[in-house]
């Protein structure tokens, strides 16, 4: 179950990918977009440890 400090984040997470993927067109590729998905987690979890200290 997810912690419910994440649901608000939710829609901003999910809006992060959107300009990029306008602004790379076709080299937004897959593996793009993972990346960029990993690196959204690993910031959010970075904030969430720092609000928690």
């Amino acid at each position: 179950m997810a912690d419910t400090q994440d649901a608000p984040c939710a829609p901003v997470g999910a809006a992060l990918p959107w300009p990029l993927e306008q602004g790379l067109g076709a080299d937004f590729t897959p593996e793009v977009r993972e990346a960029r998905t990993e690196t959204d987690a690993l910031a959010a979890r970075a904030i969430q440890q720092a609000d928690a200290a």
